[in-house]
């Protein structure tokens, strides 16, 4: 393996590099109160990124656990290390098909 460039982390890492993602969805602290959360302005995108799976896991039990997830689940993402820009040696994070869905 070779060690590139990863956009935009601004980071090197081997080409075909694995990390576990967690995403989760929660409300805005200031939309709890609303009759009618707007999905588009009331959600915030979150995630936090684990060398492994079993952390990311435990990470994905926790939130669904403590409900502070908008919609009740969370997911754990398999992403690699794959080009971006071949030619420049800019690589990305790109997601799998390897996810699992904690609800």
């Amino acid at each position: 393996m070779s060690r590139v460039w990863v956009y935009p982390e601004r980071v090197y890492e081997e080409l075909g590099a694995v990390r576990y993602r967690a995403t989760w969805e929660e409300v805005r602290p200031g939309a709890m109160e609303k009759d009618d959360i707007d999905p588009d302005m009331d959600i915030i995108h979150r995630f936090a990124n684990y060398k492994t799976k079993e952390p990311a896991l435990r990470k994905a039990r926790e939130l669904v656990d403590s409900r502070t997830t908008a919609y009740g689940s969370a997911r754990v993402i398999r992403q690699i290390v794959d080009w971006f820009v071949e030619e420049d040696r800019v690589a990305e994070w790109v997601n799998t098909m390897d996810e699992e869905v904690i609800d």
